[in-house]
């Protein structure tokens, strides 16, 4: 190989995508760990001492336990489940397909909508935070739709219930016990089961959930 074709293959190198979807995700990440220093320890250690009898109950109780729970299920969990799966899914699930380049549009909508929960515009918060779940959605689909079959429904599946759990969650008030409840267990805890079964593969040792070999040879 002469040295004109060596310099000719690497001019069509391109950066891939992965790589944007990385820079992306560490923002989420950064987000994720500021929020939960403070919505959730510093705010949330408040409010253990408030039902604790520790400090009188202030006006602003009841809002300070909506802002809690807005912010320990979508700006400090929410984050990192959107930082991850944004940056790890193309490669945990073995899909031919990468994260829609439109995922870069999904931290400053993230960032707009907490500014407006920190100012109380809770309303147009709530709107773009399930705008911004949403758009995750939409720019992990071809990731998910593109894989073998197991994995589609073993791992897949959890990833986009979670999606779609946040993003309709957004728009109910989180405050209320049961609708905090309904939206930890469809919105992380599925993602969890989902994505864990490649932690329990690769360290543990142990087989991720498939579908039986029946199907998958009937289905093909």
């Amino acid at each position: 190989m002469s040295l004109v074709q060596i310099k000719q293959k690497r001019k069509n190198i391109t950066i891939p995508l992965r790589t944007t979807a990385a820079v992306t995700s560490d923002k989420f990440f950064s987000l994720g760990m500021l929020t939960g220093a403070i919505g959730s320890v510093a705010v949330g250690a408040y409010l253990w001492l408030v039902l604790n009898g520790e400090v009188q109950v202030p006006h602003s109780y009841f809002s300070l336990k909506a802002f809690h729970a807005s912010i320990q299920l979508h700006f400090f969990t929410g984050a990192f489940i959107l930082g991850f799966l944004l940056q790890g899914s193309s490669r945990i699930l073995e899909s031919s397909k990468e994260v829609l380049p439109l995922s870069r549009l999904l931290f400053p909508l993230l960032f707009i909508a907490l500014i407006l929960r920190l100012v109380s515009a809770n309303y147009i918060s709530s709107i773009l935070t399930s705008i911004t779940f949403v758009g995750a959605f939409v720019c992990v689909a071809p990731v998910l739709l593109h894989t073998a079959k197991d994995r589609k429904i073993s791992m897949g599946l959890p990833c986009a219930v979670s999606l779609v759990a946040l993003a309709v969650g957004a728009l109910y008030d989180t405050a209320i016990p049961d609708t905090a409840l309904t939206v930890l267990w469809w919105g992380i805890i599925s993602v969890i089961l989902g994505i864990g079964q490649q932690f329990i593969g690769n360290i543990l040792g142990g087989r991720r959930l498939s579908l039986p070999q029946s199907y998958v040879t009937y289905t093909s």
